[in-house]
């Protein structure tokens, strides 16, 4: 889950001191603008999957707060795995985990991304997810949280483990340089039930 939008050290400083959005965003805004955002409505063929990772974050931040943002992390929490059954409303069942749930929360604190409102950006009650009308080569699916300020993109396992493996640098790096361009991950989840492989976003 990254961010992609103006706010938490998107914007630089122009000579007058004015702010403006980083070349990076424009580039991708005008991106999106020329191959096409779609909302991801009922007939979509992955609207129940973004529902379960919308349900997934959902009950983790609002019922898990000991998860959330901590002062010091122990190496346990870069490894932590946050496993739960869940269940949609239609009654299917499904299995929601969040990667170093903690650490991440972290990293959103030190890029000053409050918990409120990532979760009212990323997994909001009653808004659709859009979706970036992608060729990528890596064969990845790209969706938009509803104002296309954070992308959820699928990624293989393997790529997830790379990541994951130099998350203590990585948070490093912002908590030293907040306002860096570097993309920012703020999150790491998986799905999986019966039906359907595990997906992560």
């Amino acid at each position: 889950m990254s961010k992609v939008g103006p706010s938490g050290g998107k914007k630089v400083g122009t000579s007058e001191g004015k702010p403006k959005r980083s070349n990076a965003w424009v580039r991708l805004r005008k991106h999106f603008n020329r191959k096409g955002v779609v909302e991801v409505d009922m007939d979509h063929h992955r609207y129940k999957m973004l529902n379960m990772l919308r349900k997934g974050i959902q009950d983790l931040m609002l019922n898990h707060k000991e998860l959330g943002p901590k002062r010091e992390l122990a190496q346990e929490d870069y490894h932590h795995l946050f496993i739960k059954e869940l269940e949609t409303k239609s009654g299917r069942k499904f299995t929601f985990t969040s990667h170093s749930s903690a650490v991440f929360a972290s990293l959103r604190q030190a890029v000053s991304v409050t918990e409120d409102h990532y979760l009212n950006a990323i997994a909001p009650h009653d808004l659709p997810y859009m979706e970036f009308m992608s060729n990528s080569r890596s064969g990845q699916d790209f969706y938009l949280s509803n104002a296309q300020e954070y992308i959820l993109k699928t990624d293989k396992t393997h790529n997830i483990d790379i990541f994951k493996s130099f998350l203590s640098e990585y948070l490093d790096h912002f908590q030293l340089y907040p306002h860096s361009l570097i993309v920012k991950f703020l999150g790491v989840y998986s799905l999986e039930g019966p039906g359907f492989p595990k997906v992560s976003y």
